[in-house]
């Protein structure tokens, strides 16, 4: 290379800087300008919030002032029944008090006041006392608004509701915990596992059980080919309810939370004697029942609070390591409970 062009090579590069620099400022400047868009926006929802909030409170505060007025309008008319009781009274007891002074209290015809007043002492006063009176107690709802109750942002191509969470292992090897027994789930879109969506998915699973972290199988925790669905098998070594979380941008995609009721060996094996004293076949035979296949049950997502753990792509043991491992480049990791394991995305 003679000196020449290897001026015109480095005059070339500069202004390729050139126009990269002013292309990165650009960005910046719409970056900013976005920034401002996206804060107004939050501002706006939480002032909506605030108004709808304030509206309820108003509501709920007019029909405290109704009941109350009720109670007040109750006592008011109450009160004015004792009192013009209390004025036939006092004018009856007048009227004796007069007779008796003259010395006509043989006179005095009781019978005829006693018709008078009858009604009067007879009837029974509600005991005010012992009513008890309208108190207010605040709803759980709004005791902790967490920063996913308001929106999120996106962070990649896609949203959480192109992705579902379904579950691949037939129900019949799932009825009773083993040391091998494993449950695979697949999470599926019509879209792809681009490198932004790995970066922020995240899952967890947990056996509510027990404290023990859920092993994984690194062989079966993989990324098709086509990048349209990533499969996750751990071992469901132990009974209880195992629930699988995967969060994108921390919200649920769908059919999350799943969650699956395994059983013990013990707890099959009397299941099956149960029944087998209730369905036998010939007298002294007794016929083998098979496992009910209800044992594993699929609860219907719903918002619950759970640990999640990002997903990874790189190596990945049957037991998780405690320390995250992203997809393709380090994502922020927060966990609320425990420390789930994190499995690879790795194409098939």
């Amino acid at each position: 290379m003679d000196l020449g062009k290897f001026v015109e090579r480095l005059q070339n590069k500069l202004v390729t800087n050139d126009q990269k620099l002013e292309e990165i400022d650009c960005k910046r400047k719409e970056l900013t300008k976005s920034s401002k868009e996206v804060q107004e926006k939050i501002s706006a929802l939480c002032g909506e919030v605030q108004a709808r909030v304030g509206a309820a409170g108003e509501a709920l505060k007019g029909k405290t002032v109704v009941e109350f007025s009720k109670m007040e309008n109750e006592l008011s008319t109450m009160r004015e029944e004792v009192r013009s009781d209390s004025l036939v009274l006092c004018s009856e007891l007048e009227k004796i008090t007069e007779s008796v002074g003259r010395g006509d209290e043989d006179k005095f015809d009781l019978d005829e006041c006693w018709g008078r007043v009858k009604e009067i002492i007879s009837r029974c006063q509600l005991d005010e006392s012992t009513r008890k009176m309208p108190s207010f107690y605040h709803s759980k709802t709004l005791a902790k608004v967490k920063t996913s109750d308001l929106g999120y942002l996106s962070m990649a191509e896609f949203l959480p509701d192109q992705f579902q969470l379904v579950l691949t292992s037939p129900v019949s090897s799932l009825m009773v915990a083993s040391d091998m027994n494993k449950a695979i789930c697949t999470v599926t879109t019509s879209q792809q596992f681009t490198e932004m969506i790995q970066a922020n998915i995240k899952f967890s699973i947990k056996n509510k059980a027990c404290k023990e972290t859920v092993p994984y199988c690194k062989e079966e925790c993989k990324l098709s080919e086509d990048k349209k669905s990533f499969q996750i098998c751990f071992l469901v070594q132990r009974p209880g309810v195992y629930m699988l979380t995967v969060l994108l941008y921390d919200q649920h995609v769908n059919d999350s939370p799943l969650v699956l009721r395994v059983a013990s060996k013990e707890e099959m094996v009397s299941e099956d004697q149960k029944q087998s004293t209730c369905h036998s076949v010939t007298p002294g035979v007794a016929r083998q029942q098979e496992p009910e296949q209800d044992c594993l049950v699929l609860v219907p997502p719903t918002v619950t609070e759970t640990t999640t753990t990002s997903l990874t792509a790189q190596s990945m043991s049957s037991q998780p390591p405690p320390s995250a491992v992203p997809l393709r480049r380090p994502v922020p990791l927060t966990r609320a409970v425990s420390t789930p394991s994190k499995p690879t995305l790795t194409n098939p």
